[in-house]
């Protein structure tokens, strides 16, 4: 599996406030190369956790998602998904996603960070 930035898709699901109807954020959906099994984020992830390019998977997921919600200019806050697992990987390291939102000038206040959990933690 190679992580090619131009083979990985990022979507933006909106989230909209019950009563007002309004979009308050946008949860950043990450999708692999249309027409192949990994277009599946079930099956991209579990392939990334194999390889034990899990970190390496997420963190570009992250920058692609981040460029994107400021390339389109969305407004309201960004909600990027994480893997616990994650933090215990060999390859991360604390403040990458903080350096990710700096270098595109994205105010974390504007970030939530959604622990995901396809297995028990």
């Amino acid at each position: 599996m190679k992580l090619l930035k131009k083979k990985l898709t990022v979507y933006f699901q909106p989230i909209v406030a019950n009563k007002q109807g309004d979009i308050f954020a946008y949860e950043a959906l990450i999708r692999g190369p249309i027409n192949s099994s990994f277009h599946s984020p079930v099956i991209l992830f579990e392939e990334a956790t194999k390889q034990c390019r899990l970190v390496e998977l997420e963190l570009l997921c992250r920058e692609l998602s981040i460029q994107q919600f400021q390339k389109l200019q969305l407004s309201g806050k960004l909600f990027l998904n994480a893997s616990p697992d994650t933090l215990f990987q060999p390859g991360f390291r604390a403040g990458q996603t903080l350096k990710m939102l700096k270098n595109a000038n994205l105010s974390p206040d504007r970030v939530v960070i959604e622990l995901t959990e396809p297995q028990p933690t």
